[in-house]
């Protein structure tokens, strides 16, 4: 792959300054600076490019160990397992109970899911601290400009 398609890796967000902002105090907005809202805009923006990034290689990584899983009990489970057990499902259970390095393959399998489903729709979320911000900063452009109409109007 060329390795331009892939520069979003480089990005790598202040951590410091992320912390601040998932710290951030709403009620300290009308003392932030128009600034320091832009920065937080633009590290929330970077944070959202490395999530992405780090997401989509836990979902290759959860695609690998799917595969050798599958791929493991297809070898190693014999029709006479499937007639023994009644199923397939409950040969495959039966092997996860009784088989360590079959068993560490699901919980590493179960361990990804969960990275996952606990930072399902952050990107959303975010986002819409992105827009927040960004309508914050509008608003007070608004109130400049009402401002400056008014003392040119006086």
């Amino acid at each position: 792959m060329d390795k331009d398609i892939t520069s979003y890796e480089k990005v790598k967000p202040n951590q410091d300054l992320v912390d601040e902002i998932w710290e951030f105090d709403v009620r300290r907005l009308d003392a932030i600076s128009d600034l320091q809202i832009s920065k937080y805009t633009i590290a929330l923006g970077q944070w959202l490019i490395y999530y992405k990034a780090q997401t989509n290689i836990a979902r290759t990584d959860l695609n690998k160990r799917q595969s050798d899983f599958e791929f493991v009990i297809a070898s190693v489970i014999t029709p006479e397992d499937v007639k023994k057990h009644g199923t397939k499902t409950a040969a495959v259970s039966y092997l996860v109970q009784n088989d360590t390095a079959i068993s560490k393959m699901l919980d590493g399998i179960n361990t990804v899911k969960s990275d996952l489903s606990r930072t399902d729709g952050i990107d959303k979320a975010v986002s819409e601290l992105i827009a927040a911000f960004k309508r914050e900063l509008s608003r007070r452009e608004n109130e400049l400009y009402t401002l400056r109409k008014e003392r040119y109007a006086q």
